[in-house]
C-alpha cells in the first residue's frame, strides 16, 4: 500500500486499485517490505520535443543532463522512465541530493512541445547476505561445475518475480 497526501495504491489480490486526487510530482515512499528493502517511486515532469524524423527527445528540467530519446511516443515514453530511473539511482548511490519536482503546470514548453509526468520506480540493489541450504549432492555439483549460486539464485528469482 502506498500513500500520499494525493494518492492512494492499494494491491489487493491480483487488482491494483488506484485512488488519485489533485496528483503532484515528487519521491513518493513505500512502506518497507521488510526491514531489508525500501523502493521509491519519482514522479517528474518531462518536456517531450518532437524531432523532424518523428522521434522525440525528453529533457527532465529539474534534472539538469539527464535526456533520453525515443523513435515514437510509446518507445519515449518507455525510454523517459528508464532515463528517470537510472538518473535517480545514480544520484543516490553517489549520495547527491535528489533535486525537488516541479509542478508540471508551471514548466516553460516551445512550440512542439508537451509536459508529462513520468514515474519510475527506484529500487535499493545492494546486495544482501541470505542464508541458503541446498542439499549436499547439489553443492558438491555446483562447485565441480564452477556456477555462482548468487548468480543462479538472481537469476531464478529475477525470472520468477517478472
Amino acid at each position: 500500500m502506498l500513500f500520499t497526501k494525493n494518492l492512494v495504491i492499494v494491491r489487493f489480490k491480483s487488482r491494483i486499485i488506484v485512488k488519485l486526487t489533485n496528483i503532484q510530482p515528487g519521491p513518493f515512499y513505500k512502506r518497507p517490505v521488510s526491514n531489508r528493502m525500501v523502493r521509491m517511486e519519482y514522479v517528474y515532469p518531462a518536456i517531450f520535443h518532437r524531432n523532424d524524423d518523428e522521434s522525440y527527445t525528453i529533457v527532465y528540467p529539474d534534472l539538469p543532463g539527464c535526456i533520453s530519446e525515443g523513435k515514437n511516443i510509446g518507445n519515449a515514453m518507455y525510454m523517459a522512465q528508464s532515463a528517470l530511473g537510472q538518473w535517480i539511482a545514480y544520484l543516490a548511490e553517489k549520495k547527491q541530493t535528489i533535486p525537488i519536482a516541479s509542478k508540471a503546470d508551471k514548466v516553460k514548453t516551445s512550440k512542439g512541445e508537451f509536459v508529462n509526468l513520468i514515474c519510475a520506480e527506484v529500487k535499493d540493489a545492494r546486495a544482501v547476505k541470505r542464508t541458503v541450504s541446498i542439499p549436499k549432492w547439489m553443492d558438491d555439483k555446483v562447485i565441480q561445475s564452477g556456477l555462482s549460486l548468487s548468480r543462479v539464485l538472481q537469476d531464478a528469482l529475477n525470472e520468477r518475480l517478472a
